[in-house]
């Protein structure tokens, strides 16, 4: 049971190392952007959270903190699996367990994956995983809304529901910005705005439900 609660308690860790990560990054972030490369700074409507953890910016020069944005993804990947299994455990149907953790394990290699690839020497494959990882993400999370207790665990339930909606609009969204032939500058802007909001959302709802799921798991 300590073990498993030490398990639960690291799970909480891999979200805010993340967040750390992002808000000691961001402010020594001089490398540029895709428009500007002579930018001196992370500039919110231009630069996305992965560019922190580029080999080199956008400018040419050394990324002397890559390494860290890198293995803060790598840690979300773990972070990523464990949730997944903490929520499978108020799951009745064990076939439906197991789904989730494989497709939960699946989303948590995907995130881990980007890590492996940075964006500038691995670009076709940093977008995979991504993608891999997203994909994967939406069904373990679907899975879960279908197939939980709504009355028993109502409030994760909706939380997880918004969960399903604001990463299917993340999918769109991505979707929308590869392959539209609209002004690329714009959805550039659009893009990189609308992917701060997600991912903070993602990171709030997850604290919020793994909040929820404590007194049901330790």
């Amino acid at each position: 049971m300590q073990f498993k609660k030490n398990l639960f308690d690291f799970t909480f860790f891999t979200l805010f190392q993340y967040v750390i990560f992002i808000l000691v990054l961001i402010p020594i972030y001089e490398g540029g952007n895709p428009l500007n490369p002579a930018e001196t700074s992370f500039v919110w409507n231009l630069n996305f959270f992965s560019d922190l953890g580029r080999t080199h910016y956008f400018n040419g020069a050394p990324n002397p903190f890559w390494i860290f944005y890198n293995i803060s993804l790598g840690i979300i990947g773990i972070g990523i699996f464990l949730y997944f299994y903490f929520l499978s455990i108020i799951i009745t149907r064990k076939v439906i367990k197991k789904l989730i953790i494989l497709f939960g394990s699946l989303a948590g290699i995907g995130y881990s994956l980007i890590s492996f690839f940075p964006a500038d020497l691995y670009f076709k494959q940093h977008i995979q995983s991504g993608m891999f990882g997203l994909v994967n993400f939406i069904i373990a999370i679907l899975l879960i809304i279908i197939f939980i207790n709504k009355t028993k665990y109502r409030q994760i339930y909706y939380l997880l529901l918004s969960f399903f909606i604001i990463l299917s609009i993340r999918l769109i969204v991505i979707y929308w910005y590869k392959h539209t032939g609209d002004d690329k500058i714009l959805l550039l802007k659009i893009h990189t705005i609308i992917q701060k909001l997600i991912v903070l959302t993602q990171i709030i709802i997850s604290f919020i439900v793994l909040i929820k799921l404590k007194k049901h798991i330790t």
